[in-house]
């Protein structure tokens, strides 16, 4: 809505003929009723949906407390999933069985980009940030180019508007959308710096263009390269997946070996892998491999799938931690069931 707004009073000026034109009193009238008409619509989007915006707002007070412990500089990048179900599990063991439990699941996401990028990255990462932001508002355009910048700007509030209760910058497409808006403005940014001017320097030596050459070359190669092969991986991937639901778990460990490689840092990869061993009673490598899954991202699959691992080895105190921190992490989600 807001950056509709923006684009049709840029074409047809209808508000700033509206403030131009009215006195005091209808100024005020509009200000109040746009003031209504958003909260109403607030409100009514609130209770749509409840249980779902009862869940992002306790997702946002666990995550608070991350911030706090780690205020300067955050648990580090893409590090928000491997440390938020700790944190709501030591909330439910120091509050209880309160009624936030009724909203409590596995997390991936803050469902608020700006407060995970706060909580991975701190204020390190936030003063990059505000000078990123004043860099993008102090963008100086010809008048004939004034729409770009308003189209930009109005499709970048949109998505900054939606990542305050969603997670924009996890999907793909609107990474893309965000790197050719911030492109238009770069590119129509009268005072940008040209790094190599080839026409202002034709001397260049043949050793320099060369190198750059040859760098180009390797980086392209190696970049197909790496395409290639996690394209081959996800497929492999898949087939584990398929033949874990039919019951082939020898089958399915078979292509889990093989994309490790290519996932050994993806925790729901290790997740899935880790399962499957269990499940095929493989427990020392379940062990292995559930843990490094940790330090990636935590469930309570990966506490139960755990859980499971330890009992096979018949370490029942690691086991019962296992199953103690899944139950902790959804507090009463288990115990209510149960009764």
């Amino acid at each position: 809505m807001l950056s509709s707004i923006i684009l049709i009073e840029y074409r047809y000026h209808i508000l700033s003929v509206f403030f131009k034109n009215s006195n005091g009193l209808k100024k005020s009238i509009l200000i109040m009723a746009s003031i209504g008409i958003v909260g109403a619509g607030l409100f009514g989007i609130y209770h749509f949906k409840k249980d779902s915006s009862d869940g992002r707002a306790f997702i946002w007070k666990v995550t608070t407390e991350i911030m706090a412990d780690a205020p300067v500089f955050g648990v580090d990048f893409d590090r928000f999933k491997a440390n938020y179900m700790n944190y709501q599990a030591d909330y439910f063991e120091k509050n209880g069985e309160t009624p936030e439990a009724l909203v409590a699941d596995n997390t991936y996401y803050a469902f608020n980009e700006w407060l995970q990028y706060a909580v991975e990255n701190g204020l390190t990462g936030g003063v990059f940030l505000a000078l990123f932001l004043y860099a993008l508002f102090k963008v100086n355009v010809d008048k004939k180019e004034q729409f770009m910048v308003a189209i930009s700007f109005s499709g970048l509030l949109a998505i900054s508007g939606f990542a305050l209760f969603s997670y924009p910058m996890q999907i793909l497409p609107i990474k893309m959308i965000i790197v050719i808006l911030l492109g238009f403005l770069s590119v129509l940014d009268r005072r940008k710096y040209k790094i190599l001017n080839i026409q202002n320097k034709p001397h260049i030596p043949v050793f320099f263009k060369a190198t750059v050459f040859i760098l180009g070359t390797i980086g392209i190669v190696k970049g197909v390269e790496y395409a290639n092969s996690l394209d081959r991986g996800f497929e492999t991937w898949q087939n584990a997946l398929n033949k874990y639901r039919y019951g082939d778990y020898d089958g399915a460990l078979e292509d889990y070996a093989k994309a490790y490689p290519v996932f050994r840092k993806e925790g729901d990869f290790l997740m899935n892998y880790g399962k499957a061993l269990s499940i095929a009673e493989q427990y020392g490598k379940a062990v292995g491999i559930l843990e490094e899954a940790k330090q990636h991202l935590n469930t309570t699959i990966i506490e139960t799938a755990l859980g499971d691992a330890y009992k096979g080895l018949k370490q029942y105190d690691k086991a019962e931690t296992a199953y103690y921190h899944a139950v902790t992490i959804l507090s009463i989600v288990f115990t209510s069931k149960t009764l």
